[in-house]
């Protein structure tokens, strides 16, 4: 009986110490997580907003434009709260005059800047600065964040100006105001919601400016029934030129109506609209990716208005019946017609109209033809507008 209590009260004692041993571990961590610094928490998330990936680049005369969709989801899928801010960032490069500057790699280690490869057979036709930007465009975005500088911050009325549509338009102009053509410029967005809440930067674009070509001059804008009329004068051509329209009351040009080769100088705009406003205008084109063209030097406004009558009717026949005529014609082929009106002249020179409101169809019956007398028909064309077409050929009938 001794030993069973001897042994019962050796375990009592081993449990008390293990305890011990716990509650001591448990004080050091205590302890030690209390000597740092501690960091405030992390936000969610799901509550930083999405990184764009849509930006795009190209240089107008000597600004840079950059477009990009108007952020709004966070990473994990939810509506933004209010934008605080977009940002802007650059990253500068100096062009590479040539490989003899490439420094020489040594056995221990590799220089870690970007220096050109040797071009081949495919490559041979590349332009190597091209393939330096490129090169470029494939940096870690680690790198991109750790090196570019930050250029703007719309905020505010600044970021509201900016609002096109669902896409937010950024203006840079190029410092100095003539670009020289002898660096390369990366650019990437990122959208801040609040101090801890920023997103990763948005895919990179980068371009090389160069002196932008000069615009075209004497311009001249024109209605026609077909549509709207350009014709231009160009001191360069480039490779070809770009043909804009916006409506008057827009602010800014969306994607050209239409890209036209170097050797035109006209183009007719057959998507314009009827009873509309525009503004035009062209630019000659220096680099087609990344897109390089003339400044907007001259703009013209044309009030597209409805004043052009509609094609004539053609092939106008009289067929006699006994006591009533039956007329047939070809259609106009307006693409507003409201229909067609039909006249007739009488034994006595009097002049009838047959159709009051316009028929639609091309075949009218006139059933008040009196036997034995003889008329003349003709017909005419009507738009939604009211403009009329001249009147077809006339037709003359004796009625049996």
């Amino acid at each position: 009986m001794d030993g069973i209590v001897t042994r019962s009260r050796l375990l009592m004692n081993k449990v008390r110490d293990f305890t011990w041993l716990l509650g001591l571990a448990a004080l050091l961590i205590v302890a030690a997580s209390g000597c740092g610094k501690k960091e405030p928490p992390r936000p969610p998330a799901s509550r930083i907003p999405a990184p764009i990936d849509d930006l795009t680049l190209q240089q107008r005369g000597t600004d840079l434009l950059m477009s990009l969709t108007y952020p709004t989801t966070t990473i994990g899928g939810l509506a933004l709260a209010e934008i605080e801010s977009v940002e802007l960032w650059e990253l500068t490069r100096p062009l590479p005059t040539s490989q003899a500057e490439e420094p020489a790699e040594t056995e221990e280690e590799a220089p870690p800047s970007i220096f050109f490869a040797a071009p081949t057979d495919e490559e041979e036709e590349e332009d190597p600065n091209q393939r330096y930007l490129d090169q470029l465009l494939q940096m870690d975005p680690r790198e991109f964040a750790s090196q570019a500088q930050r250029r703007l911050a719309l905020a505010g009325e600044n970021l509201e100006a900016a609002v096109v549509g669902d896409r937010l338009e950024i203006r840079l102009p190029l410092e100095p105001p003539q670009p020289r053509g002898d660096e390369a410029r990366i650019y990437g967005v990122r959208t801040v919601l609040g101090r801890r809440l920023i997103s990763p930067f948005s895919n990179l674009e980068g371009i090389i400016p160069i002196p932008p070509p000069p615009p075209p001059q004497a311009l001249e804008v024109t209605a026609e029934p077909g549509g709207v009329q350009l014709v231009w004068e160009a001191e360069e051509r480039g490779t070809g030129f770009r043909i804009y329209r916006r409506e008057a009351r827009a602010r800014e040009y969306g994607a050209p109506v239409q890209v036209a080769p170097p050797e035109t100088d006209r183009y007719l705009d057959r998507g314009a609209r009827l009873d509309n406003r525009y503004i035009y205008t062209v630019t000659t084109v220096a680099e087609v990716e990344p897109l390089v063209e003339s400044a907007i030097a001259v703009e013209q406004e044309v009030n597209y208005l409805d004043r052009f009558a509609p094609p004539t009717p053609d092939n106008l026949v009289a067929l006699p019946e006994t006591g009533r005529v039956r007329l047939l014609w070809e259609p106009s082929g307006a693409v507003d017609l409201a229909g067609y009106l039909l006249y007739r002249r009488g034994p006595r020179d009097e002049v009838e109209l047959l159709t009051p409101e316009p028929t639609i169809g091309l075949e009218f019956l006139d059933q008040d033809a009196v036997t034995d007398e003889t008329y003349v028909y003709y017909v005419i064309a009507i738009d939604h507008t009211g403009n009329r077409s001249e009147h077809s050929r006339e037709v003359e009938v004796r009625v049996p």
